[in-house]
């Protein structure tokens, strides 16, 4: 038996400004200091400041606070000292315009091709010491007579961009603050402020840290070692490091096939590594011994051993007698999917993809449930998604909701979750409605390096107003032209056969307007299948030629231009 799927239009009235965000750190450059100042002292939060400040990825902490051997790579910032607001706005902001006497950065340009970033803390007539975050433990010697060209750069070790890495305006008020407190209150206030368990402080290592044998592990590597590492690298390493094929994401991340480690090439370093961290990259802690090992065998023999193999350590039994030998293993990996078990709510928001070539991608993807029953979105059967930055159906699918590809879900990076089910119909990515000129379909949208258009479309053609929740349904509101639309997706049946529902309530408009309903459908849904129903208080007669259009015989009772 055939699905039929139905399309309900409701066309009754109803009534969104979309502005793109900026990037933090030029819209806080162009406001006025004295007024960003005011903000810092009024609404700036100290204690929520700190917590910034000692954030992982931001790494004020990493460089500002002393490492175990009593190293700074950054100026102490709990000196008590004269310091004003404005002046440690500017000192964030654009940190290369005065950069702390004994902490300028030298360059350095190697005989073997190499540049190096770093501050000289000592040097002689051979050597120069020089102290770098990639550095955990000791400064860099450099031999002098490999030194080709040495400058003091232009610019600060911190980044320009710092306060892109915050969340919001409010977060950048808060971090200010808490620096103007130091300075204030110096090292006795710095104590007070604190975190009581800072996010930059890592746990102590679990006790079979201590004791893992690390000899038996590595000599019981086996092929399933292989697959388990190489799912670990995809879901985890690959973005930042890249491939064989492909460089990674952050030019500061090594490429296993032609780059050269910096803490050593052999599996107890590399597990080293990935238990303590090293430079930027933070500590692997939620990984156990036998996924460290695993993911290192995959890197060891994927990328060193023919592609850089002066990487590639030999292993034999005289460097298996020398590490650490204790009685345990640490625990079994434990594999659950959490995020495939929680309760979303009736509507999820992400980039989904519909197609399998990249044609339909709703960058601003509102998936909702439409069939009835406990638990969330996830636990559907059917579904309808939206894509609000074009203000169409992306697609229609039954069956299984998602892949879950995504950081934000399995951690994969780089990529976002793909529709899993059966898909009834679709609308690749370009405009839902025609725009209200012209009636063209036509995608003007900013075209990025890819050749695809991004963006939401022009404020003049359509614009999302957000949605409203009632009970478990899911209300869009949005404008086209200067109609204002409520469109709510539901399911229903007809003869037992599932029936997609779209209800739009759409006010008073001056032109005509051009809905797009599908561009692509499965082999179910055919042509005369498709049904369109009105409701009016008028008695309104309607024929639709299952493919293009629909037609009243009464037409001049339905007037919806001066009307709702």
């Amino acid at each position: 038996m055939r699905n039929i799927f139905w399309f309900l239009l409701l066309l009754l009235p109803s009534a969104a400004s979309f502005a793109q965000s900026q990037r933090l750190s030029d819209s806080l450059s162009r406001e006025n200091v004295d007024s960003l100042a005011d903000s810092v002292s009024r609404f700036g939060d100290p204690v929520r400041g700190a917590i910034s400040f000692f954030r992982p990825e931001i790494n004020c902490a990493k460089c500002h606070e002393p490492n175990a051997n009593g190293r700074r790579l950054g100026p102490d910032l709990s000196e008590r000292r004269e310091i004003s607001i404005p002046q440690l706005i500017a000192a964030v902001l654009h940190p290369s315009t005065e950069i702390r006497k004994g902490f300028e950065t030298t360059q350095l340009l190697l005989s073997d091709g190499r540049q190096l970033f770093g501050i000289v803390v000592g040097e002689d007539e051979k050597q120069l010491r020089l102290d770098r975050i990639e550095e955990p433990d000791q400064p860099l010697v450099v031999e002098k007579s490999e030194i080709e060209e040495r400058k003091v750069a232009s610019l600060s070790t911190m980044p320009e961009s710092l306060a892109n890495q915050l969340g919001d305006r409010t977060e950048f008020l808060d971090l200010i603050n808490y620096l103007h407190e130091l300075a204030k209150g110096g090292p006795p206030r710095a104590a007070q402020l604190r975190p009581t368990t800072s996010m930059a402080v890592l746990a102590p290592l679990p006790d079979y840290e201590a004791k893992i044998d690390h000899p038996g592990m590595i000599a019981s590597i086996d092929r399933s070692s292989l697959a388990q590492g190489a799912e670990i690298f995809r879901l985890r390493c690959a973005s930042c490091h890249g491939d064989a094929t492909s460089e990674g994401t952050m030019p500061t991340s090594l490429r296993f096939v032609s780059g050269k480690f910096k803490r050593g090439s052999d599996p107890y370093s590399l597990y080293q590594t990935l238990t303590h961290g090293y430079g930027m990259m933070n500590a692997q802690r939620w990984m156990v011994p036998e996924q460290k090992y695993a993911v290192i065998h995959y890197i060891r023999e994927t990328f060193l051993r023919e592609a850089n193999p002066s990487q590639y350590f030999p292993l034999d039994d005289k460097y298996l007698a020398g590490l650490p030998a204790g009685d345990t293993r640490g625990p079994k990996p434990v594999d659950t999917q959490p995020w495939t078990l929680m309760d979303y709510g009736p509507s999820l928001m992400n980039t989904i993809e519909v197609s399998t070539d990249g044609s339909n991608i709703a960058q601003k993807g509102i998936a909702i449930r439409l069939n009835d029953g406990p638990g969330g979105v996830e636990s559907g059967s059917h579904w309808l998604l939206y894509d609000h930055d074009t203000l169409r159906v992306a697609g229609a699918w039954s069956g299984k909701f998602i892949d879950y590809n995504g950081i934000h879900f399995n951690g994969v990076h780089g990529q976002h979750p793909r529709v899993a089910g059966t898909v009834h119909l679709q609308n690749p990515t370009g405009p839902g409605w025609g725009r209200p000129s012209d009636g063209s379909f036509v995608d003007e949208r900013v075209t990025g390096r890819n050749q695809k258009q991004y963006g939401p479309l022009d404020p003049t053609w359509a614009r999302f107003r957000g949605l409203y929740r009632y009970g478990r349904q899911t209300i869009l509101k949005y404008i086209v032209g200067n109609a204002e639309v409520l469109e709510t997706p539901a399911l229903g049946y007809t003869d037992r056969q599932p029936t997609f529902i779209r209800t739009l309530n759409i006010g008073p408009r001056d032109v005509p307007l051009i809905l797009q309903i599908a561009r692509e459908t499965s082999p179910f849904v055919q042509r005369g299948q498709a049904m369109v129903s009105i409701e009016t208080n008028s008695n309104l007669t309607c024929t639709f030629d299952g493919a293009t259009s629909f037609q009243f015989s009464n037409a001049e009772e339905y007037n919806t231009f001066d009307n709702d």
